[in-house]
């Protein structure tokens, strides 16, 4: 076992690039407005435009592991990265018809999904272990900048050219230059499976508890990220009584926080062990959701979501490492496991929306509903640190 070589950045850079073009996927979210508006969409038809990025997770992710351990990693990234040029440039057909973009966000989250099963254990496998949660760290700065800068970039393009689609054929050449790149760099040989993996197989990994608390701790850390995202813009609306064009503001406090999460992070694993930092950060969690509950000043709410973003920085990172170095020998199906659990996000909007309809149209049903994700993804964490423990008793 002499896979601990250090790999130089020309090796590691297109990898990297990968996570950011992850972020592109979530364009979908504040591009749902302006497809709603343009073609006067219900709340319930517009609701259905993101769930097509998210769905694709669950039925997907699975299938493109076992795909993955016979074309490998690369190969998969490129498929990936193939479909989601041609959703990416859908939007600008001559189609005047909103059902285009449902093909088209369809494509994109099919093509994010491969992606994201075969970019993270490629990033994985060129990092030493002790090293893999910082690594995959610095995967999730590059997908927090391109969130962060997603939405500004949608907006000066509509004001400058009278036309939001803009946006995508330049997102969908970045995309190109992102698997051009990949394909030309040569990469460390990867593991091949000696005979076909089943799903069966895979889902067997769950009887493994750190991959099943991984799993469990992924899927509420997904319902966690995307409830903020949409409850803290409607909390500002209804509770600051400011416009919706000021309380999108929020969003980016958030992405900027989450980065600066991500690299106190990567000085912080050095230090106290990447659990270790989570289980902190988990408590910090806690308290921001004890306080979504009283803040009524609109600077206090917008505080609240930076301090959201940098709190859940590292959580993907710390659960998808754990997960893997507790099975090295299955990280492909590993990876398709975790990516998976993203589905969550689908369910988590549902799930809100029902709060809010229970207390009679007040957003603080949504927020008990978002506050119970964070009191289970404490509880996993927590449990992550004796799992883990508990597994290198075992070897």
């Amino acid at each position: 076992m002499t896979q601990t070589k250090t790999h130089s950045l020309a090796v590691i850079a297109p990898v990297v690039f990968g996570f950011y073009i992850f972020g592109f996927s979530d364009t979908v979210g504040f591009a749902t407005s302006y497809v709603q508006a343009q073609y006067s969409l219900s709340d319930t038809v517009a609701g259905l435009l993101p769930s097509m990025v998210f769905v694709w997770f669950l039925f997907l992710a699975l299938p493109t592991a076992r795909v993955m351990n016979r074309i490998g990693r690369k190969a998969t990234a490129t498929i990936g990265y193939l479909i989601s040029i041609v959703g990416l440039l859908l939007p600008m057909a001559p189609i005047d018809c909103f059902e285009v973009y449902f093909v088209a966000f369809a494509l994109i989250g099919i093509g994010n999904t491969v992606l994201q099963v075969a970019v993270n254990p490629l990033l994985a496998t060129l990092a030493p272990p002790q090293k893999m949660t910082g690594y995959l760290t610095v995967g999730q700065v590059a997908r927090n900048l391109s969130l962060m800068l997603a939405s500004p970039i949608a907006s000066y393009l509509s004001l400058t050219f009278g036309d939001w689609r803009t946006m995508f054929p330049i997102f969908a050449v970045i995309t190109l230059v992102a698997m051009v790149w990949l394909l030309l760099t040569p990469l460390p040989a990867e593991p091949r499976a000696e005979h076909t993996t089943t799903t069966s197989d895979i889902l067997e990994l769950l009887h493994n508890k750190t991959v099943l608390v991984a799993f469990v701790g992924i899927s509420l850390f997904i319902a966690c990220d995307v409830g903020a995202g949409v409850l803290t813009p409607q909390l500002i609306i209804e509770r600051a009584q400011l416009p919706p064009e000021s309380a999108t503001l929020s969003s980016s406090i958030y992405y900027a926080c989450r980065i600066v999460g991500t690299l106190v992070g990567l000085w912080a694993f050095a230090r106290m062990g990447d659990v270790r930092w989570l289980r902190a950060n988990m408590l910090l969690l806690l308290g921001a959701a004890v306080a979504m509950y009283v803040a009524e000043q609109a600077w206090l709410i917008f505080a609240l979501s930076g301090v959201w973003g940098f709190a859940i920085s590292c959580v993907f990172a710390t659960f998808y490492s754990s997960a893997t170095q507790s099975r090295p020998d299955k990280a492909n199906e590993i990876s398709g496991l975790m990516i998976m659990a993203i589905a969550s996000g689908a369910l988590i909007g549902p799930l809100m929306s029902l709060g809010t309809k229970i207390c009679g149209g007040d957003h603080s049903g949504a927020m008990v509903v978002l506050s119970v994700c964070v009191i289970m993804l404490t509880v996993a964490a927590f449990l992550l640190k004796n799992v883990s423990a508990a597994n290198g008793a075992q070897k």
